[in-house]
């Protein structure tokens, strides 16, 4: 029972960052009204969501594993409660940075510590509790536009209302953790000893930079879909379910990637090339049709890459389980800050659906990271035998 409350309470904080993540991408439109906001100045506070993931697992990386990760889990929640109450409660761009940088502080190791968490909970099912670490994640990411959709629609909250929600849910999620305890199945080893061991490599740059570039390429899709469809069609229904559609895709193909008996790298490479031929779909027939069908294709075929990237990593640096999550994390953090102004930019130079071209040349780069690895490793291989 203390087991299922714990991974009921960790995949509650998972579903929490998405709600949270989708809900600012949809309100971007209702927050340029506002505070009378261009697309790049929205691109810069856009980074605001990212820059805590450069700071804090540099500062805290290491705790993962050092630290009960389920006390950890709790703060990553109270996080989200503050900063999404301070969204809702004040209306200044101050509060609004500052929540998002409070959220976004707690966004930073959660998906680290749960993900280790779970696994550690349950090593055989390691690969399942990844994918539906994030499978809850977009879960969030449906359920924030949908809702936003419905409380605007009805007149009773404003575009804040899903950050109300956010901390009600937060608040849920404390509670679960707080009265359960799960002991994990299999302890990792000892932090000293594996701080000791742990040394950046060729194939764990790769995956840093496939975190990267992979952020890069899902931000940057769903990040200005709804400003894709209000510009290309002014279509309000298109913009309110795409970021929604590409997240129910994404939750279905995660929780598919879990039954995947392929190996993890062709796997990512498979998701990587089908991303960028839907992407490029997106930007060469566009339609109002048309364009959500291209959002609902990229949610299938770039939902497994996550949650495959992290059981990569913990696959192959299982005793660093803690170190490998949070440094992934920390590329993630550079590719979300560096692709909002970029986007931002393109958008105000050449308009929305040209700037979708960046998605492409970034699902391209993440195939190639993981071709290298698997170059790498036949090289290894080559010179064991020899």
């Amino acid at each position: 029972m203390k087991k299922t409350l714990t991974v009921t309470g960790l995949l509650l904080l998972m579903v929490i960052i998405g709600t949270q993540l989708s809900g600012y991408q949809y309100s971007t439109i209702y927050i340029n009204e506002e505070y009378a906001l261009t697309n790049t100045e929205i691109g810069l506070l856009s980074m605001m969501q990212f820059i805590p993931m450069l700071i804090m697992p540099i500062l805290f990386g290491g705790t993962i594993d050092r630290y009960d990760k389920r006390l950890l889990a709790i703060l990553c929640a109270v996080c989200y409660f503050s900063g999404s109450l301070i969204i809702f409660l004040f209306r200044s761009t101050i509060s609004l940075i500052i929540g998002i940088f409070i959220n976004a502080s707690g966004g930073s190791m959660a998906p680290a510590i749960v993900t280790v968490l779970l696994a550690e909970i349950n090593p055989a099912k390691e690969r399942e509790y990844t994918s539906f670490v994030e499978a809850s994640y977009s879960s969030g990411l449906v359920l924030a536009p949908l809702l936003l959709g419905f409380l605007i629609g009805k007149g009773i909250m404003d575009w804040r209302g899903v950050f109300l929600i956010a901390s009600i849910m937060s608040v849920v999620s404390i509670v679960l953790l707080l009265v359960s305890r799960a002991e994990p199945v299999k302890k990792l080893e000892k932090a000293k000893n594996a701080s000791d061991s742990f040394r950046l490599d060729f194939v764990i740059v790769m995956l840093i930079l496939f975190g990267l570039i992979y952020t890069m390429m899902e931000i940057g899709f769903t990040t200005y879909s709804a400003l894709y469809f209000m510009e290309l069609f002014d279509y309000e229904l298109g913009a309110r379910l795409s970021v929604s559609l590409v997240g129910f895709a994404m939750v279905v193909s995660k929780l598919a990637s879990a039954r995947f008996r392929s190996k993890k790298e062709n796997t990512l490479i498979f998701c990587a090339l089908s991303s960028l031929v839907v992407n490029l779909f997106m930007v060469i027939f566009p339609g109002k049709i048309l364009s959500v069908i291209w959002c609902v294709l990229f949610g299938l075929v770039a939902g497994p890459c996550w949650p495959t990237l992290m059981s990569t990593a913990l696959e192959r640096y299982y005793s660093n389980a803690g170190r490998i999550t949070t440094i992934i994390l920390l590329g993630s953090g550079i590719g979300g800050i560096v692709v909002s102004p970029i986007m931002g930019i393109l958008i105000d130079a050449i308009g929305v659906r040209l700037s979708y071209t960046i998605v492409s040349v970034c699902a391209l780069l993440a195939a190639v990271t993981v071709i290298l690895i698997l170059l790498d490793d036949k090289k290894k291989k080559t010179a064991d035998l020899s």
